[in-house]
Parts: structure tokens; C-alpha cells; sequence
């Protein structure tokens, strides 16, 4: 990653943002993947739909950014929809992964608007690749820690190419390329309309979880229902509306 972005030096202020960056990244993945035992895939990405309620509230103090009447609406469409879509048959009441989302959506929401503050101060190379970079200590860190896990490091070092790890090399090859374009578009576009375009992400999953649970070994195979898909289409308008100024 060094030799391909290229990154700048960078100043101890900035060093400092990225920092908090770094360990947000890391740590609000404990809540989320403890979510995904409790819910479908596409309600928790559904979830992350939420962070569009502090996001402008956020980027409005922090990054002084102002949008217009419709575009605030199209998030209000965005908001309602994704209430709809993570409780289930209408009910008001929550499942346990609403619980565990609740600290992911809060972090995440600052650690958005925290990290368009950074890219007004530094190239978005530099930033992608120092994020990354610093969030390594966190997990050597960790797994001095987490004794469970010294079984399966152990035996990924000694057989690092078994079928059974080539998910999590495809996993995390994905995450790098759409990290590189994710910080490339926030470093353009306002942070409140990359999180509104961001709200595709449920739809995605939902597709891939319904048609490719077979395929991939998934036990609880998800339907491609006629009101999620009706509520994913309300918020595909509630993104078209955030464009509109």
C-alpha cells in the first residue's frame, strides 16, 4: 500500500486524527459482528442507515455543512424506511441486534463526519493509507488478549493457504479496494450525501445473502421479500432526493 498511494508526511495534529480514526475502525467491530449473530445480514447493513439521524447534526458543527430543505427529506425517506426494514412483521419491537448496533451507529456516525474533517486537511491517499496502517497495533494488541483466538492464529500461520481462510482473504481484499474508492468520494463529495448513497449497501447484501446462501454454506437463508424490496426502492428515492439542491 506504501509503494502503490504514496502517502505525505504528516503533521502530529493529524497524526491525532488519524489515530482516533484508527481505533474506531477497530473497535466497533466487536458490537457489529456480535449483531450479526442475532439478525439477517441485510437488516443489520440496514442498521447502519440510523447514522444518517446524527450524521448531518454532526457535520453541521464539525465540518459546517448545510443542505437544503429537499435534501434533508430524502434522508428523512432514507430514515423512516430503514426503521421499517430492521423490525420485523411491523412490530415495534426490537431484536437483539438493535442493541449491539446502537454504539456502532453512534461511533461510526462521528467517525464519519471526523474523518471529512481530515480529508479537508490532508490528501486522500495519505489518509487511506495511515488510517490503515495504525489501526495494525490495535489488533497485535488484541489478540494478546483474547486467549480464544491463539488456537486459529497458531494454525493459520502454519497453513495459511487452506480453503477455509480463502473468505477472509476475499473479504478483506474487498474491503481494501472499496476503502481506496470510499475515501476518495468522502474526500469529494459532502459527508452527509456519501452516507445517503452509502444506504445502497443494505440492498446489495440483501441480494447476495438471498441468492447465495447455498453457495455459501449460510444457514438462515434470507427471503427477497416484497416489502423490503418496496422499502429498498423508498430509500433508492430518498437518495435520489439528497442530490437535489
Amino acid at each position: 500500500m506504501f509503494f502503490i498511494l504514496r502517502p505525505e508526511a504528516i503533521t502530529y495534529a493529524q497524526f491525532l486524527i488519524l489515530l482516533v480514526v484508527a481505533s474506531i475502525e477497530f473497535f466497533y467491530q466487536f458490537p457489529y459482528y456480535k449483531a450479526l449473530r442475532y439478525a439477517d445480514t441485510s437488516v443489520v447493513a440496514s442498521l447502519f442507515s440510523f447514522e444518517k439521524i446524527l450524521t448531518p447534526i454532526l457535520a453541521y458543527f464539525i465540518v459546517q455543512e448545510r443542505l437544503a430543505t429537499l435534501q434533508y427529506l430524502g434522508f428523512g425517506i432514507i430514515i423512516l424506511c430503514s426503521i421499517f426494514i430492521s423490525f420485523k412483521k411491523f412490530s415495534w419491537k426490537p431484536n437483539r441486534a438493535v442493541l449491539f448496533m446502537i454504539p456502532v451507529i453512534v461511533i461510526l456516525a462521528f467517525n464519519s463526519v471526523l474523518q471529512k474533517y481530515g480529508l479537508n486537511q490532508i490528501e486522500w491517499k495519505t489518509f487511506y493509507f495511515y488510517s490503515n496502517a495504525l489501526s495494525v497495533p490495535f489488533y497485535l494488541i488484541a489478540f494478546l488478549f483474547i486467549k480464544s483466538a491463539y488456537k486459529e492464529v497458531i494454525e493459520f500461520v502454519r497453513s495459511p493457504f487452506k480453503k477455509l481462510y480463502v473468505p477472509i482473504y476475499s473479504q478483506n481484499i474487498a474491503t481494501w479496494i472499496s476503502g481506496v474508492f470510499g475515501t476518495l468520494a468522502l474526500s469529494i463529495l459532502p459527508v452527509t450525501i456519501y452516507k445517503a448513497i452509502g444506504s445502497f449497501h443494505a440492498f446489495f447484501v440483501h441480494l447476495v445473502a438471498s441468492k447465495g446462501s447455498k453457495t455459501m454454506n449460510v444457514d438462515n437463508k434470507e427471503n427477497l421479500s416484497f416489502k423490503k424490496m418496496t422499502l429498498f426502492i423508498l430509500i433508492g428515492i430518498g437518495v435520489f432526493l439528497t442530490f437535489q439542491k
